[in-house]
């Protein structure tokens, strides 16, 4: 008759050896499946919209201009006002921030292409935030502008509050200036110089 029972020896070691480390391991995958599902939720788990916000940059809260995406200038490229003398008339505050920039054609008020690209950056947020002011300010070079260069530099910022109103931007939240030459350094010489000062900036007055 044959035996039936397993023998008191185990004659192969090395197979009982092999499955006990097949079990290990399974239980270690097991083990850490369990905690790639479970044991991380605490740093998975969603937080709040402010503390995104702060470290993400944003926006804020409060809704602020300065607050990265809602901002109207680039918060890496702000601009503080530097110039030593008003322009003609004073605006009603002192401007904050640059917002946008752009170059005019000589002798000339008309808006061009760059102009209208830079103002139409603008009309939709200041839409959206209805409190704000802005003063565009109008200059001009110091060589062939120069006779009349405060009725023309009054002239350019006029052209751009008119293409804000018009696209639906309140008159009394625009004010326009002029600085006519008074800011020109450029050399009759110096002919790329003199076209950076033909230009119409438009500054953040308040939020």
């Amino acid at each position: 008759m044959f035996r039936t029972e397993a023998p008191s020896g185990d004659r192969h070691p090395h197979r009982a050896m092999v499955s006990r480390i097949a079990r290990v391991t399974a239980l270690l995958a097991m083990g850490t499946v369990f905690f790639a599902l479970h044991g991380c939720s605490s740093k998975t788990a969603p937080r709040g919209g402010a503390e995104i916000a702060q470290e993400t940059g944003g926006p804020q809260p409060d809704g602020s201009l300065h607050g990265a995406t809602s901002t109207l200038v680039d918060p890496n490229r702000q601009i503080r006002w530097e110039y030593s003398a008003m322009p003609n008339p004073a605006p009603s505050s002192q401007p904050n921030y640059l917002l946008k920039s752009y170059r005019c054609e000589k002798g000339g008020s008309t808006l061009n292409g760059e102009a209208r690209g830079s103002l139409g950056q603008l009309v939709e947020t200041l839409k959206s935030k209805p409190s704000v002011r802005v003063v565009c300010i109008g200059l001009c070079d110091g060589q062939g502008e120069a006779v009349n260069a405060q009725n023309l530099g009054m002239n350019r910022a006029q052209a751009a509050k008119q293409f804000l109103t018009g696209q639906g931007i309140a008159k009394d939240r625009i004010e326009t200036a002029s600085f006519a030459a008074t800011q020109a350094t450029a050399s009759k010489d110096e002919t790329i110089g003199q076209a950076e000062e033909r230009r119409v900036e438009i500054w953040l007055l308040s939020e």
